[in-house]
Parts: structure tokens; C-alpha cells; sequence
């Protein structure tokens, strides 16, 4: 995996410059598994995750010509990265337990991206075609970093913002943090802090003096928390006294944040998901299902060689698989009801580890099908990666919720397009089946695409390379010399192992 690591660095195209604006000439998906209603129509394509049409803009000379840009479509029956969101290494779909009006926070999420999708370019390439690296320069530009710079101010800023935020320092190859367990932290949100302070201790391992000093804020939230526009305590999108941020200006910046998940409408930066290594939710396991798969440095390389065992056409589940929380979305529950009856191909049951309800499948034995669907919930779900490696086909519907792998995931194209509204999705995802099964192989070569494309971006040495580079990006805006805050300590393994159930296999 190192010497991968080390290939793709080489390998990767002069970085563009981050005010650029990217192409949007996406490839659009082959009409035949065009489902009823949806991604037939090419104009569709044009829209991004909000539903918003975006203005298609000629493709850069140098990525045109470049053989990784035309790979992933022509590879897999073109099918079209109809650009949207989500992602992680769970067995199935947990609930999503926001405790603070979630739905109202998603919606008010949702509505920033439908109304700034027009502001952001579609994607920024840093490199070949789906790695994780390459809208870093975007994403630091986005927020107008690349201009200010990033300063102290705007990170005392970051870190009063939201429930479960905190600051951590890299300083000479060392951690420090003040990590506090308020009660909102408590719930769900303290392993999740401590994986990612895992996640951190890793990287310093593999990289040592390559990583930079930085003085960064995270935030563990399932919702992002940088609004393009600055909300002003919990007033309403339409309140006129919301103030927008000077992005770019340093009258009113911005606070860089690290979250999981952005939307068109935020600028928050992205981090792998803290279930690549471990969270610890209280009744699961893989008899009640939640987050109980091994951490994807070991889930991964097990999912590949389940999938290469196991070839697409010889897979016994040939309907659309999906199991998850229902009630968190009307798509989720309509796919349910329709599961099993004679004239859907559809596979869909609820798995509720606190109620004990329905029998989970590993993230491993999803290989048995030849589909499988993902949904978002009350935001993104975290079962979206381990869905990747499996060589299924993806059923993969718009979405405003940005992860870091999702998004690399739907710019590679290897998946088929959906319409989820709740009154057509069964007759959309059977009528695409039906469509695509006028043509096994080219179909069979969709979901070997996806996993050969998975195999290669989305291994743990890519998550630690993004990090490492993510990192290298931020260091160079620092407008100041990072040092530990008030009340820091040196966070070390001793330190994680105090907060998380998990052990690690292997030391580098």
C-alpha cells in the first residue's frame, strides 16, 4: 500500500491554479439503464447534487488529453458521475441521532446549496481522475483562505462554533488538545473525537517530519458547520439580519473548520470519517447491526477479495439490496414497503440496532448482490463506503451532502443514477435493472470498475495521504507560528485508548 501511496503521488498532474474554474462537461450516462424519470435525459446531468442546473464550461486543454479524465465513464458503460454525496465502513445504515432539529438544520443546509450551486465550480482537479486530493486548492479557496491567510482569530472563532467542536495542534511530530466531554460530546461524540485523534497519531507515524506544524478545529456533528452565509443565532434563512462572511476579506472571514460533510451551501473542510477506524455506539454489534465492521484498513482488503470471489454474474441476490434506519427519510420508507412484492426488484428492510430490529449484513457479505442502493437519511450515511469495493452496481440518487470519499466516488462515474422521489423510486431502480440487464457484461463492468477504481483511491494509505496533503495545503495560509493553547496537553495512544473500545493491529 506504501509503494501505491508513493505511484499516485508521482504520478499526479501539475496542480491548477485554485481560482480556476473547473469543468463541468460531465460524461453523461448511457441511456440504456436509464431509469423511468431520471438520468436518460443528458440535460439532467448538468444538475448538481441540489437539483440546481449548473452552466457547463469548456474542459481544460491539459485535462482533456489527459487519459485518467476520460477513464471512468468509457470503463464502465458510462455511466455518468452525476454530481452529488455521502460515505463509510458500517455493516448497515444507522440512525442518524442529531439532537438538534435535525431536520430543520438539514433542510436549512439544503436550501443554502440549492442557492449558492451556481457560485462553486462543480470540481477542481488536482490530479488524475477520482483521487481524493484533488479539491483541496478548491475547498481552501472556497472560503477565501488562499487570500486571507488563516489566522488566531478566526480559529477562536471555529472553535465556539457548534456542539462538538474542538482545537487540536500538531507541533515537532506531537498532538496536543483540549478535548472536554460536555454532555452533547458525550452522546455518540466522544469516540468520535478520539478516532480521529487516531487517525492523526497514524499519519504522524507514517509521515514523521513531513507533517507540518498547524493549529486546526474539528467538529464531529453529522452537519456541517461554515454557512456561506453567516447565520446569526437560530434566526431564519430569510432573516435580514443575517451578515455574510467577507470570504476573502479579512473584515469578517470565515472559520476554517474540519467537518465529515459539507454541502454547496458551506465551506467546511472535508476529513476522512471517523468510522474508517472505529466509533463506539452503545447496542451495536453484528447480531443488532450499527457500526461493527473492523476498521477499513482491514474491512477494505476483505470486502476486495469477497468481491473478486465472487463474480457479478454468478451472485445470487439479482434484485436491489438496502438495509438502513427507516423513518429518517420518505425514500427509505417507500423502498421498504415495496421490497419483496412481485412486480419490484427490490431487497429493503429496516436494521435498528437500539430496537434490536431486522438482521444485519456485513459490509463483506454485500457482495452476494448484484445492487446495491444507497439513501441518505436525515443527512449523509456513513454506509456509502464500504459499498465501493463490492463490485456491485451502485444505485446512487442526487444528493446535497459532500463527503470526502463520495465526491471523488461520483466524479469517477462508476454507478447508475436514480431518481429517489418517494412515489417512483421502486419503479425507477426496477425499470433501470430491466434496462441493464438487456447487457450483463457491460453492466458487470460497471460494478468491476467500481471496485478497481476503490481498490486504488480509497485505501487507508490514500486517507492518510490526503491528510498529510490536506494538512501541507492549510500550513502554507497559517499567518502565524502554531503553538499550544491554554489548557493543551500532549494527546498520545494512551490517551485514545482511555476513550475507545478499539485496539489498533499494527504500529508503523
Amino acid at each position: 500500500n506504501n509503494n501505491n501511496n508513493n505511484n499516485n503521488n508521482n504520478n499526479a498532474a501539475p496542480t491548477p491554479s485554485p481560482h480556476t474554474p473547473a469543468s463541468t462537461d460531465e460524461a453523461a450516462p448511457s441511456a440504456q439503464y436509464a431509469g423511468a424519470g431520471d438520468a436518460g435525459n443528458s440535460q439532467d446531468q448538468l444538475k448538481d447534487e441540489s437539483g440546481v442546473e449548473a452552466t457547463p464550461a469548456p474542459r481544460d486543454q491539459d485535462i482533456a488529453s489527459s487519459p485518467e479524465s476520460a477513464e471512468p465513464a468509457q470503463q464502465a458503460a458510462d455511466p455518468s458521475p452525476d454530481p452529488t454525496e455521502s460515505s463509510n465502513s458500517v455493516a448497515e445504515e444507522a440512525p442518524e441521532e442529531l439532537e438538534q432539529e435535525p431536520e430543520r438544520e438539514a433542510l436549512e443546509t439544503e436550501q443554502e446549496g440549492r442557492a449558492s450551486a451556481r457560485d462553486v465550480p462543480l470540481r477542481s482537479r488536482r490530479g488524475g481522475a477520482g483521487d481524493l486530493e484533488r479539491w483541496i486548492d478548491q475547498d481552501l479557496a472556497e472560503g477565501g483562505w488562499d487570500r486571507t491567510g488563516i489566522t488566531p482569530e478566526m480559529l477562536k472563532l471555529g472553535q465556539a462554533t457548534g456542539m462538538r467542536t474542538f482545537r487540536v495542534c500538531i507541533l515537532d511530530g506531537k498532538v496536543y488538545g483540549k478535548i472536554v466531554a460536555t454532555n452533547k460530546m458525550r452522546l455518540r461524540g466522544m469516540s468520535r473525537v478520539w478516532y480521529w485523534v487516531w487517525s492523526i497519531l497514524e499519519m504522524l507515524e507514517k509521515y514523521g517530519k513531513e507533517v507540518p506544524d498547524v493549529d486546526i478545529v474539528m467538529q464531529v456533528e453529522d452537519l456541517p458547520k461554515v454557512p456561506k452565509v453567516q447565520k446569526e443565532g437560530k434566526k431564519s434563512l430569510d432573516s435580514p439580519n443575517q451578515k455574510p462572511w467577507t470570504i476573502g476579506e479579512l473584515d469578517n472571514p470565515p472559520p476554517p473548520i474540519f467537518s465529515p460533510s459539507k454541502s454547496r451551501g458551506n465551506l467546511d473542510l472535508l476529513w476522512p470519517l471517523w468510522t474508517m477506524w472505529g466509533e463506539d455506539v452503545v447496542g451495536a454489534g453484528p447480531k443488532t447491526g450499527g457500526f461493527h465492521d473492523p476498521p477499513w484498513e482491514v474491512t477494505m482488503p476483505n470486502i476486495i477479495e469477497a468481491a473478486r470471489k465472487s463474480p457479478w454474474k454468478t451472485r445470487p441476490n439479482k434484485n436491489a439490496f438496502w438495509r438502513g434506519a427507516a423513518r429518517t427519510s420518505p425514500a427509505r420508507d417507500a423502498l421498504i414497503a415495496c421490497s419483496n412484492k412481485p412486480e419490484y426488484r427490490i431487497d429493503a428492510s429496516s436494521v435498528q440496532h437500539k430496537l434490536k430490529l431486522g438482521k444485519p449484513i456485513s459490509a463483506v457479505d454485500r457482495v452476494q448482490s448484484r445492487y446495491l442502493v444507497y439513501m441518505d437519511g436525515r443527512t449523509f450515511s456513513s454506509s456509502m463506503l464500504p459499498m465501493f469495493p463490492t463490485g456491485a452496481v451502485l444505485f446512487l440518487p442526487k444528493s446535497p451532502w459532500i463527503t470526502l470519499h463520495c465526491r471523488a466516488f461520483r466524479a469517477a462515474g462508476h454507478f447508475l443514477p436514480f431518481d429517489n422521489s418517494a412515489d417512483a423510486v421502486c419503479s425507477n431502480i426496477t425499470n433501470s435493472i430491466k434496462n441493464a440487464e438487456k447487457d450483463l457484461e457491460k453492466t458487470a463492468a460497471i460494478g468491476n470498475a467500481a471496485r478497481d477504481w476503490a481498490e486504488k483511491n480509497l485505501n487507508i494509505d490514500m486517507q492518510r495521504q490526503y491528510m498529510l496533503r490536506m494538512l501541507q495545503a492549510y500550513a502554507k495560509l497559517q499567518k502565524f507560528k502554531p503553538r499550544k493553547s491554554a489548557g493543551m496537553v500532549q494527546l498520545g495512544w494512551a490517551d485514545v485508548y482511555k476513550h475507545v473500545k478499539r485496539r489498533r493491529n499494527r504500529a508503523f
